[in-house]
């Protein structure tokens, strides 16, 4: 599992955050920034997005096959079987041409408030607590509404140089500028990447580490390599004539290894411990 950004903005009155505040703000930040380094979704509100999502689930577990289907899983699960044609899934496919497709969509915006989404009952009202997966809790002051970015990225600080943090200082001074008088802070959703204040001081330590040699030191794991050293050969931008780019994924007892190459932009992957070499195009 990885360390995902978060970006947490303080000090705006509650009194303006309103649904349409929101949708104003994230829709000129997306103009702004691009609309996917965002988590955003068109469908319906939170409440609505609740009653109908249960009221689906509810049909689901009524229907006659449910019982015969949660056993089919229960067994699946024990074997350690999860292939497309499980037993439970041809179920699940019988249950849902009766019940219909889920196909529910949870509206959200770039910029929300703290502790909307995925909210169980006797959690904080929304926009007054923050926190990690650690200590870390932040309680907003009376008039205060916590607000986040929906991020769509990972961390980036010094021993763990991954997410694009060039993009996260823009969004940072986006919000100072058009969120009057907020103060921004990033950090992970780790215990071991505490929340702190993203003011430019803090945002130029990270640039001038970025800008070093060790700036991506993340994906230098040259001992992922395995006995194999399986390496791919090196694109026409590469210098020196040899493979300069970084290893950001193996498995398979060696046979599996993924490159990454900063010079072409070009990600790929080998599953015969470099055999051959693909285009690795989830990357």
């Amino acid at each position: 599992m990885g360390i995902d950004a978060h970006i947490l903005i303080r000090g705006v009155s509650r009194s303006i955050v309103t649904d349409e505040w929101l949708k104003e703000k994230s829709w000129a930040i997306c103009e702004a920034i691009g609309a996917k380094s965002f988590f955003i979704s068109d469908g319906l509100r939170s409440e609505e997005f609740k009653k109908a999502s249960d009221a689906w689930h509810a049909a689901f577990n009524a229907h006659p096959l449910h019982a015969e289907y949660e056993a089919a899983r229960s067994s699946e699960r024990k074997a350690g079987l999860f292939s497309s044609d499980e037993k439970s899934r041809a179920l699940a496919d019988r249950i849902r041409a009766d019940v219909g497709q889920y196909k529910l969509e949870e509206l959200r915006t770039a910029i929300q408030r703290v502790g909307e989404r995925y909210r169980e009952e006797g959690d904080p009202a929304p926009g007054t607590h923050y926190s990690d997966d650690g200590p870390v809790e932040i309680v907003a002051e009376p008039d205060e509404c916590l607000l986040q970015l929906s991020i769509w990225g990972r961390y980036y600080g010094p021993g763990y140089e991954r997410g694009d943090i060039l993009k996260y200082c823009a969004m940072a001074e986006w919000l100072e500028q058009n969120i009057q008088g907020c103060e921004v802070w990033y950090g992970g959703d780790s215990s071991d990447v505490e929340i702190k204040r993203f003011d430019s001081a803090y945002r130029e330590e990270l640039r001038k580490h970025l800008y070093t040699q060790e700036g991506r030191d993340y994906f230098k794991h040259d001992s992922w390599v395995g006995e194999k050293k399986c390496i791919p050969a090196p694109c026409g931008l590469c210098p020196g004539g040899k493979y300069r780019g970084s290893q950001f994924g193996s498995g398979s007892n060696g046979m599996y290894a993924a490159f990454g190459c900063a010079g072409c932009g070009k990600n790929v992957k080998t599953n015969d411990g470099g055999v051959s070499w693909t285009e690795h195009k989830d990357a």
